[in-house]
């Protein structure tokens, strides 16, 4: 029965499609009269992806074949299908001819099969329908993922930075790809951003990943070796990074540089240190119980060692480690010092003390001069003068020396000892110099020493420019030294110091006119050079510049300006002896007073640097020379700046706000600001952080604020504050209060807000006086100050006013109001004038 549906099916499509078509055969002149004529001429046309065929009026359309030629449709063949349909004719026509009825069980299942196949058809279409949908019409895969149709749904594939039902979810990139090759490289730093990464490379590192090395010669010079090698291409040689900066590993403190073939690493960290050998941060070994110390001993980290130190508190002795570190001593070295020229120590053991006498003092307090003329050391009929820690020997006109042992020559000679003196002539101001006189004297110590001249007598002829009768000083020992100074006249020279332990004096007197002559007394003492400087601007010169500096010299010279200044040093000489490392001499600027401040510049060459500024309006300079090469030395003058707006200043008022630059938007980086409040001589300042929001870190060494109890960076420190949780309020002990502002190169934040007002107010026993703020002078405006005064059980309190004015009235502006308690309650009585005691 089916194949008989399909068969007529086929053939109602023949009937539709395969008609013959007649017409008589025209020749080509008549076909193309006829293309004229648009309703006799047959048409093929492609109508929106359908081929229509059109037959001219009352015409047809035929297929015609010849011998064993056929017609098919999709792989059917039409004659096949039609003799077939013939056949289904005759046999429908047989069966009407017959009666060929059907049974009524027959029927009735053909019924429910036509049902169950309509039921089937709509189940069919529903699921057509259904697998129809397109649910990626609207596109929602986002961040290029591609959109997969499922049944009644969708999928999408996203691309590997991004995750998600829809592709929304950024890819931490940094965290899958830590650890592995398609991660950032060599140390650097991975910052994650969308739907990607990006690496922040160390110094020595370029590219994507960091994976390439810094190619110096990718400007202008020639990459004739590779990175970490130096040659002309042919030849190549290892680069030792570590000669230069210590190839960027610490050297506050020092980390060992190691170099390897095309590159180096830092090695670890010393004691007490943490870090990656490149930066080192000192561990805080007092923050977990008091570091071991005993309970009231001052714990204190040690550059270089995990171990603290520990420092009993006054009044004890001992090592400070440990429970029983401390012991208690007797306070008579601070209540009543018995030491009168010494240091008294406490003991444990009766009378409590002992007396460390300072040279040239001896006694159980210290108290009586040891006399070094005993042992007469003045020789040769010399004069010994007892002295503190030593003795003077004056000696006869024929003899010389500390010891009036060398004979004195009559013009010139070497001298040396630790002190002595020379004249001339023999007898100065008795007798006269001869005309025509050149001679020299050449004074040598100690090495390490320098020598202090005095002139006790001094009479030489006098001249504008001492061109006739002079005495003329070099700093060393011959006459190509450095000049020092050239004298004559009758005034004395002032005492002199020299930059070596030698000197050498050339006296010279003409044909004409002469005089008395002159005395020389040296004396030697330690070397000492640096200076504190004060001044908005000045100079700094090594010692004995411009001659040669001496060797095994240690000078520190410090520099403070007002808060809110900038100080910018230029080189006008720079002469050292020359090292990579700068090991032997060198000369070290740190931005700060402290020898752990950040150095600005280390030097050790002959070219002269470009200029360099500090962060803040403090500096600290450092000249070291070694025992060997000497050279020129230096001279660089500084002069001061403003800083930025908001960075820093000094604060007089009696109340005002502290804020940190470009508060409260996030602060620069790399940034100093100091601030100093000063108030007048007997205050006190309180301090309040009402907002902190800096870079947080557990010792503080990234972004901080410090704060100092008096008016520079060597006070005591109260605290030095970082992150966000504002520090209690600070009370100074003095009437200054240093603050200094630090933020490093990386993470920046809103920064601080303080406020301090003049101190005043407190709880207060016993006897004693309070005032008002700034007494005697006039009082701050808008100021509420509260003392409460406690006695013990059984006491009263008397107040008696030795000054009073305060803005009279009826008391509704200034006042001073007096409550006392009784029981629960108080009963109060204002004054507006000092007429009263109570």
């Amino acid at each position: 029965m089916a194949e008989t549906l399909r068969l007529s099916w086929l053939f109602f499509i023949l009937i539709f499609f395969l008609v013959e078509l007649h017409g008589e055969p025209r020749d080509t002149a008549q076909r193309r009269n006829k293309r004229d004529n648009s309703n006799d001429q047959p048409r093929m046309l492609s109508d929106n992806g359908h081929l229509v065929f059109t037959t001219g009026n009352n015409k047809e359309i035929r297929f015609q074949t010849s011998a064993s030629g056929r017609v098919k449709v999709n792989n059917e063949d039409l004659t096949q299908l039609l003799n077939q349909i013939k056949t289904n004719k005759d046999d429908i026509d047989f069966i009407k001819s017959h009666g060929g009825g059907v049974p009524p069980d027959v029927t009735n299942q053909l019924n429910q099969l036509d049902t169950r196949v309509s039921t089937l058809e709509n189940k069919v279409s529903a699921l057509e329908m259904t697998v129809q949908k397109v649910s990626c019409s609207s596109n929602p895969c986002q961040n290029g993922g591609t959109c997969l149709n499922l049944l009644n749904a969708y999928h999408c594939v996203c691309p590997s930075n991004w995750a998600g039902p829809n592709c929304a979810t950024d890819v931490n990139e940094c965290q899958v790809y830590s650890g592995t090759l398609q991660g950032c490289q060599n140390g650097a730093t991975c910052v994650n951003t969308a739907g990607s990464f990006t690496c922040n490379c160390s110094p020595e590192w370029s590219g994507t990943l960091c994976t390439v090395r810094y190619d110096d010669c990718r400007n202008t010079g020639q990459d004739l070796c590779v990175h970490g090698w130096q040659g002309n291409g042919y030849s190549c040689r290892d680069v030792d990074e570590c000669l230069t900066n210590n190839g960027g590993c610490s050297t506050t403190p020092m980390v060992q540089c190691l170099n390897t073939m095309g590159s180096f690493h830092c090695g670890p960290c010393p004691p007490g240190y943490e870090g990656d050998g490149r930066t080192c941060t000192q561990t805080d070994v007092c923050a977990t119980n008091n570091g071991g110390c005993y309970p009231l001993a001052t714990c204190s980290s040690s550059p270089g060692s995990s171990l603290p130190i520990c420092t009993c508190p006054p009044g004890y002795i001992g090592s400070g480690y440990g429970p029983t570190g401390c012991t208690q001593t007797s306070n008579i070295c601070q209540t009543n010092n018995p030491c009168v020229n010494g240091q008294c120590v406490a003991t444990t053991s009766t009378p409590g003390y002992i007396c460390n006498c300072d040279s040239g003092w001896q006694g159980v307090n210290c108290d009586q001069n040891i006399n070094e003329c005993l042992s007469s050391p003045c020789q040769n009929g010399g004069t010994c003068t007892d002295g503190i820690n030593g003795f003077t020997c004056t000696c006869t006109a024929q003899w010389t020396g500390p010891f009036c042992h060398t004979q004195q020559q009559v013009c010139g000679g070497y001298l040396t000892g630790p002190a002595g003196s020379f004249s001339y002539p023999n007898t100065p101001g008795h007798d006269e110099y001869d005309h025509m006189v050149s001679c020299a004297w050449v004074i040598r110590i100690e090495t390490n020493k320098i020598l202090r001249i005095t002139f006790p007598f001094f009479d030489l002829e006098s001249s504008t420019n001492c061109n006739f009768d002079f005495l003329q000083i070099h700093d060393g020992d011959s006459a190509s030294a450095y000049i020092i100074g050239k004298y004559c006249g009758q005034n004395n020279p002032q005492e002199l110091y020299s930059s070596h332990s030698s000197l050498y004096f050339w006296f010279r007197s003409d044909h004409s006119v002469s005089a008395g002559g002159f005395t020389v007394v040296w004396q030697s003492q330690d070397p000492v050079c640096g200076d504190e400087l004060t001044a908005p601007y000045g100079n700094i010169k090594s010692p004995g510049y411009p001659g040669n500096y001496p060797p095994s010299r240690e000078c520190y010279w410090t520099v403070t300006v007002d808060p809110g200044l900038l100080i910018t040093f230029a080189f006008g000489t720079l002469h050292l002896e020359h090292h990579p490392d700068c090991n032997y001499d060198f000369l070290e600027i740190r931005d700060g007073l402290l020898p752990e401040d950040p150095v600005l510049g280390k030097y050790c060459s002959t070219a002269t640097p470009a200029p360099l500024q500090t962060t803040g309006p403090n500096a600290w300079i450092h000249f070291h020379s070694d025992f060997t090469v000497s050279d020129q030395g230096f001279h660089i003058t500084y002069t001061t700046s403003p800083s930025d707006p908001g960075c820093g200043g000094t604060f007089t008022d009696s109340e005002g706000i502290i804020i940190s630059p470009n508060w409260p938007n996030d602060y620069a980086h790399n940034r100093q600001c100091v601030y100093l409040i000063r108030l007048p001589m007997g205050e006190k300042v309180a301090l309040n952080f009402t907002h902190m929001n800096l870079e947080s870190h557990g010792s503080c060494s990234f972004d901080y604020v410090e704060v100092r109890d008096g008016r520079t960076e060597t006070d005591p420190l109260i605290g030095r504050y970082c992150g966000s949780s504002p520090p209690a309020p600070i009370l100074s002990s003095s009437n200054f209060l240093w603050i200094r502002f630090r933020s490093d190169s990386s993470v920046s934040r809103a920064g601080f807000r303080a406020v301090y007002t003049v101190a005043c107010g407190g709880t207060l026993s016993g006897t004693g006086q309070l005032r008002s703020p700034y007494h005697p002078n006039s009082y701050p405006h808008n100021k509420d100050c509260q003392w409460v005064i406690n006695q013990p059980e059984g006491y009263v309190v008397t107040l008696n006013f030795l000054s009073f004015d305060v803005e009279g009235g009826s008391c509704r502006f200034d006042f001073v109001e007096i409550l006392q308690e009784s029981g629960a309650d108080f009963s109060a009585q204002t004054l507006s004038d000092a007429s009263h005691s109570l």
